[in-house]
């Protein structure tokens, strides 16, 4: 039976999101990282079930249906929706921050996001979010964990530019029945979606999809080298991206890394930090 360790890992499309190896029925996949620092599924054993569920889910077969097609299946016919080729379908775009300026400062960006997370379980309308976070199990350094207050989601709040795999979460979700709100990138977001059209389960449960806007998937090695560039010399524990300064802009970020000696260093985005940037984009293979 082809899974899709024959068709998307064979021609390097995967994204890691794991989506696969949770709605394997078979249990045949597994997530690990590979040689290039980044997140792929790997059979463990022969599939039993031979259902093809894995090419089903997957955000880069061909044969599924594209963002145009699920997005018109979702919102072509409600009412007031628009549609531009560039943007897909939406109610209405806009830009915004939060009005606290202590929250904005510790966001990526304007905060808008984790308000939202916020803000949604604050009023019920999902139980948990499924959301990224720093780690501290020694396997990585960010995960896919399920928030369940506010106080979790704010504790997440802030860019990840690391690999990241959803197959935990989303089982979770399967085990668990209740209202779930998702924040992914578009690969990840296609990818459930794609699942939700397979499975009952998953298209009740995840009520709320927010999409983040990719600036490029970064492997382990990308984080490594920053910290390189840094100074730091030994081992990372901790890496905050995107830090704000006071005496730049905001779009001058920092990175900032903690070394498992609780040494401190720091690279800004101006000058080689945005070179190495544009210059990984085949970042699988660096």
């Amino acid at each position: 039976m082809v899974t899709v360790i024959e068709t998307t890992i064979k021609n390097d499309l995967c994204c890691g999101c794991g989506t696969c190896v949770a709605l394997c029925p078979s249990h045949t996949l597994n997530m690990e990282w590979n040689k290039y620092g980044a997140l792929n599924p790997v059979k463990i054993h022969d599939c039993v079930h031979e259902c093809g569920l894995c090419l089903k889910v997957c955000p880069f077969i061909d044969k599924n249906p594209n963002e145009d097609v699920i997005g018109k299946l979702l919102y072509g016919s409600r009412p007031g929706i628009q549609y531009r080729s560039e943007t897909g379908y939406y109610v209405s775009s806009g830009v915004g921050a939060v009005a606290d300026e202590q929250r904005r400062w510790n966001s990526a960006s304007g905060g808008l996001a984790t308000w939202f997370l916020e803000k949604i379980l604050v009023e019920g309308i999902v139980d948990a979010v499924l959301c990224v976070k720093k780690s501290d199990d020694g396997k990585s350094l960010y995960h896919f964990f399920v928030a369940k207050t506010p106080e979790d989601v704010h504790r997440s709040a802030g860019s990840a530019y690391y690999p990241t795999e959803m197959s935990s979460v989303i089982t979770y979700v399967l085990e668990n029945p209740g209202k779930y709100a998702v924040i992914g990138l578009p690969c990840f977001v296609k990818a459930l979606r794609l699942a939700s059209m397979k499975n009952k389960e998953l298209r009740d449960r995840i009520i709320i999809i927010a999409g983040l806007t990719c600036g490029q998937m970064k492997n382990t090695n990308f984080t490594k080298y920053i910290a390189h560039l840094s100074g730091l010399d030994e081992e990372i524990k901790e890496v905050a991206f995107r830090c704000k300064s006071s005496d730049r802009p905001a779009n001058n970020f920092f990175f900032n890394f903690t070394g498992v000696s609780g040494k401190n260093t720091h690279f800004f985005w101006g000058g080689e930090l945005s070179r190495v940037w544009e210059q990984s984009i085949y970042s699988t293979r660096m």
